[in-house]
């Protein structure tokens, strides 16, 4: 969009890697601030001292902010923000209602009772699919806030085309291959793909599935532990190859250069893989849930998400999947997106 109507936009984290993160991404109107971290003269810290039983804890750290701030999103409730007066929040998904046994006492505690929260603000709430709004308004909560469905797109750095054959060489990948790219959550249904790899081999179909994303969290240690030992136990070492998390542009290049993308999902809010196989123009055989129906209709083969000989067939067919270039024009889908956004946040 012209110059003049990209916004100054503030990335508040404590995390500068977070920041040079979004950076790269070439966005030119774009600050860091630590909300965290304020250091204030003896001049501030006498105020602040007087004032504080007054106003509050953090008052200085608050009026700064409320200075640089026009429009916080996504809303949280930290009171570090509580001066700023249009909060815009968002929900990324309500997995809770549907497997709540993937979830501890206490997440499912706070979940609700930030939902219950947002109902009861009179602030917009942002949800990224037609099927989170469906979720929202199955939970009947008593709202004054306003629901806005936005589905986000996805921006890419510029991928050299040169590196594609040294990244394969680097992970060691000499054969055609599909893609999977999903933290190890137990939502995330890693464990059908290999299943499916099996009844591929079986019969005698011998395939690749590359897996990206991190493992080596206490939070889903379970899952992938599970997942090695299926391994283990179906001799599926030299028909699954993991990395781990990896460099943003690596795991793009492999995308683009595999079979196809695998997004095995139990739940999703709205998929971000999709959406970077939809930008790169890759096929995509896909959980059949809801939200990948709304998500992606073209180039995409969709599979039960329980049942492993659905998804073998969906890798057999996968070579007759002609890609289409429907996607070709990424860049006005990802404009309509920021216009909307912008559109938001103004009003």
């Amino acid at each position: 969009m012209p110059d003049e109507k990209q916004p100054l936009i503030y990335i508040l984290s404590n995390s500068i890697k977070d920041f040079n993160s979004a950076k790269d991404l070439g966005y030119k109107y774009l600050k860091f601030y630590n909300p965290y971290v304020f250091e204030m003269n003896l001049f501030d810290r006498i105020v602040d001292k007087i004032l504080q039983p007054i106003l509050g804890k953090k008052i200085y750290q608050k009026l700064i902010i409320h200075t640089k701030i026009n429009v916080l999103f996504p809303a949280t409730n930290n009171d570090c923000y509580d001066l700023i007066k249009n909060k815009i929040y968002w929900f990324p998904d309500f997995q809770h209602l549907y497997y709540p046994e993937y979830f501890s006492e206490i997440d499912l505690i706070k979940r609700n009772s930030i939902l219950s929260k947002i109902a009861s603000s009179n602030k917009k709430l942002v949800l990224s699919s037609n099927a989170s709004r469906l979720d929202w308004e199955s939970m009947n909560l008593s709202t004054k806030c306003k629901v806005f469905v936005l589905p986000f797109s996805v921006s890419h750095p510029t991928l050299i085309t040169d590196n594609a054959d040294k990244i394969l060489k680097e992970y060691s990948i000499s054969m055609p291959y599909f893609i999977v790219c999903n933290q190890f959550w137990k939502h995330k249904n890693h464990l059908i793909v290999l299943k499916a790899i099996l009844a591929c081999r079986n019969s005698g179909y011998n395939l690749l599935v590359v897996f990206t994303g991190k493992y080596d969290s206490n939070e889903n240690a379970d899952t992938f532990n599970s997942f090695i030992k299926f391994i283990d136990l179906n001799d599926l070492r030299d028909n699954v190859k993991i990395l781990g998390l990896i460099d943003r542009d690596k795991q793009l290049s492999l995308m683009k250069s595999s079979i196809a993308v695998v997004q095995p999902s139990l739940f999703e809010g709205w998929s971000t893989v999709i959406e970077d196989a939809k930008a790169l123009r890759i096929k995509v055989i896909a959980s059949d849930i809801p939200v990948n129906r709304e998500q992606i209709s073209e180039n995409v083969l969709f599979f039960s998400p329980s049942n492993e000989f659905d998804l073998a067939k969906s890798f057999e067919l996968s070579s007759e999947l002609v890609t289409k270039e429907v996607e070709s024009d990424y860049e006005s889908k990802r404009l309509n997106f920021a216009y909307k956004f912008l559109e938001l946040i103004q009003n």
